[in-house]
């Protein structure tokens, strides 16, 4: 069972760049289709001396998050844990999908 979680691991890191690849190839065949004027570029980080991964990245005009709004969202994101833990145990599901 250890070799075959090994194994599956393996062949998930090996695939990661063509996933990529694979995401980036879709977004550039869709994104006529649904209107978006943008382009799609390939985001390319390495992590170690074999590791790439490949992200696929459309170019969108966007902001980038202040201090604020991570603050504001890690707060959202403890309170939900909090909750989680108070709801009875009957609510399971709930307190999963919660801390999900």
């Amino acid at each position: 069972m250890l070799l075959l979680g090994v194994l599956c691991t393996l062949m998930w890191v090996i695939m990661l760049p063509f996933t990529g690849s694979a995401w980036v190839w879709i977004l550039d065949i869709v994104r006529d289709p649904l209107g978006m004027a943008s382009s799609t570029t390939a985001l390319h980080y390495v992590a170690g001396d074999r590791l790439v991964l490949v992200l696929p990245k459309l170019d969108l005009p966007s902001f980038e998050p202040s201090a604020f709004h991570l603050w504001v969202n890690g707060a959202v994101c403890v309170l939900l844990v909090i909750v989680s833990f108070l709801l009875p145990t009957r609510m399971a599901p709930t307190n999963y999908f919660l801390r999900a």
